[in-house]
């Protein structure tokens, strides 16, 4: 859509055992008639248990290759420069990447924090990069290619995002020179408490390529 540009979106829940069937559709023109294209279809169930907490330290232990955003700024994403993120995505403040794994800390920032008041359970700009900032976890991974993402297996909301949080991202498969890669998040509070679980989050590379921009400097 062009900057300024509006689109209506409709969501139907059709009740389904103890939950519900999701669909996300947006009005769109079809053959000069009115329509609704569908984008997402999703099932809403009840969650389960809480999960255990996390230990960071550990994680971090294990993630050396450090990134830090100066104070007061933040890291850019790695597909900033093919895609044009608004403020509310500029959460990302700390990146560790180890083998397969790595940990990040996102803060939203201080004039969107009233987003959270609003009623957003999981703020989009801190669950876009919070599942999505550690593609050169992929062996052959190339920041020429935008990679957009496919689909989620299954989330698990245990508790709202609060301004801070930490993400913690493991590669399950895939590979640049397939262009399919798989992921497992875990998103904490800062002290490890489990607030969203997501399993086999899928991505695709596109095949048009785009110029080539360099990770951050790790942090000495």
């Amino acid at each position: 859509m062009a900057d300024g540009a509006r689109r209506r979106i409709k969501i139907t829940l059709t009740p389904e055992g103890a939950g519900f069937a999701a669909e996300l559709r947006s009005a769109c023109v079809v053959n000069g008639k009115p329509a609704w294209q569908l984008h997402v279809q999703a099932r809403l169930s009840p969650a389960g248990d809480s999960a255990e907490p996390l230990d960071l330290a550990a994680i971090a232990a294990r993630c050396r290759d450090v990134a830090e955003a100066a104070p007061g700024r933040h890291l850019p994403a790695v597909q900033e420069a093919h895609l044009k993120f608004g403020p509310r995505w500029h959460v990302l403040q700390c990146t560790a990447l180890g083998q397969g794994e790595g940990i990040a800390t996102l803060h939203l920032p201080e004039a969107a924090q009233g987003d959270l008041t609003d009623g957003y359970l999981m703020h989009p700009g801190l669950m876009d990069i919070a599942t999505g900032w550690a593609m050169a976890l992929i062996p052959g991974y190339a920041a020429r290619h935008l990679w957009v993402p496919l689909s989620y297996g299954e989330i698990t909301l245990h508790a709202p995002l609060p301004a801070e949080v930490r993400s913690h991202v493991r590669l399950v498969e895939g590979t640049g020179a397939e262009g399919l890669a798989r992921f497992d998040v875990t998103i904490t509070d800062p002290q490890g408490t489990v607030l969203v679980e997501v399993r086999d989050f899928a991505m695709k590379r596109l095949e048009a390529a785009f110029a080539e921009v360099p990770r951050p400097t790790p942090a000495k």
